[in-house]
């Protein structure tokens, strides 16, 4: 699915393993939405970064996390610039051919 919207906040969340990911919230015509983008580090690596108030436009697969729906991001595009963060399968870019 594709969707449009502001962002409200960039969160930077830590899990096990110190792996760190990033969400967006983002505000949509039918509500918040969290967008999960992927590792902290590739985004950084990939000079990629978003801030409150953006307006990007996010092509995805809709999912159910922590009992709310969600967004994983395959593609963002702010401005005339497009970021693919998964194949067109949802496999994530960032693993480097790991399976």
């Amino acid at each position: 699915m594709t969707v449009k919207g502001t962002v409200e906040a960039v969160n930077q969340l830590t899990g096990p393993n110190g792996w760190g990911g990033t969400h967006l919230t983002l505000w949509t015509k039918t509500g918040v939405l969290d967008v999960q983008l992927g590792p902290s580090w590739y985004l950084t690596e990939k000079k990629v970064s978003f801030s409150k108030g953006d307006k990007i436009k996010i092509l995805g697969s809709k999912v159910t996390f922590n009992n709310a729906d969600a967004l994983i991001a395959r593609e963002v595009s702010k401005g005339d610039k497009k970021f693919a963060l998964r194949d067109a399968n949802g496999f994530p870019l960032w693993s480097r051919g790991r399976r």
